[in-house]
């Protein structure tokens, strides 16, 4: 069975001055950081509007910069169901009977 490829994401602070930051992964390759959120929840508003990740904060061993981590939806979310779809290959409607 295939697995389905795993988005992470991390929200972190690069010291006070700068605000909140946004990077998205898959296992060891990064996409993309975005923004410049001046508060937490501005941050988590924006990138999860419908709550929709596990949210978590990293363990005193983690050696990255971030204040919450992400690597998985809740299940029934819409990114939960598309890492299904994922896996299970797209759904096709039966064919339809020629006259």
């Amino acid at each position: 069975m295939a697995t389905a490829r795993k988005i992470h994401c991390e929200i972190f602070r690069k010291g006070e001055r700068f605000g909140y930051r946004v990077r998205f992964h898959d296992a060891n390759t990064f996409h993309y950081v975005t923004g410049n959120f001046e508060s937490l929840k501005w941050a988590l508003e924006v990138h999860d509007p419908h709550n929709e990740r596990i949210w978590e904060e990293p363990g005193p061993d983690d050696a990255t910069d971030a204040v919450l981590k992400s690597d998985e939806y809740k299940p029934g979310s819409v990114g939960w169901q598309m890492e299904q779809r994922e896996v299970e290959g797209p759904r096709r409607s039966p064919a339809k009977r020629r006259r």
